[in-house]
């Protein structure tokens, strides 16, 4: 999978790692896009997707696993990579149940990020695919398309009538 030209937005209300996550980013290709807190991360959800997201479980004022939780987030069912400076079990099991592709402890190093990064890209990639060949299918399936149904092939009446209440086979 070629990585470059994918965009990836980075929320964390910690200047220094957010703008270091970006440098770190651009220089691998990717498109990046920088909040400091989750009322602009939703706000431009609001207008484009990016094809993953990092997203800080403490921003000050709000929670990035309420912001996992949100519908906005989760309507779009967006990759996202969590990262915490908190080694508690119970935030994992709160980023696993979110969705979250990864759940990063802060400091993490770059190519745990990287691995992540591509899973998420990965399974971004193919939720993409999926909606774009589900609609073809759904009327496939439902035989909308004449063009697109499987040929059904014609019964044959059976070689021997059978008489009323017996099955075949006795």
């Amino acid at each position: 999978m070629d990585l470059a030209g994918h965009t990836i937005w980075v929320v964390d209300d910690d200047a220094i790692l957010r703008r270091a996550l970006g440098r770190l980013l651009r220089a691998r290709g990717f498109n990046v896009e920088l909040f400091s807190e989750g009322g602009q991360f939703l706000q431009s959800l609001a207008l484009r997707r990016p094809h993953c997201v990092i997203l800080d479980v403490n921003l000050g004022q709000a929670s990035g696993l309420d912001l996992l939780q949100h519908p906005q987030v989760r309507a779009l069912q967006l990759p996202v990579i969590m990262i915490t400076g908190n080694e508690d079990p119970a935030i994992r099991e709160q980023a696993k149940a979110g969705g979250a592709i990864e759940l990063l402890l802060k400091p993490f190093e770059e190519r745990l990020l990287m691995t992540a990064v591509c899973a998420a890209l990965e399974k971004n990639q193919s939720e993409r695919t999926m909606a774009d060949v589900l609609p073809g299918l759904a009327k496939y399936t439902a035989g909308q398309d004449s063009e697109m149904r499987a040929p059904q092939p014609e019964k044959a009446p059976h070689p021997y009538p059978l008489p009323i209440g017996s099955r075949e086979g006795e």
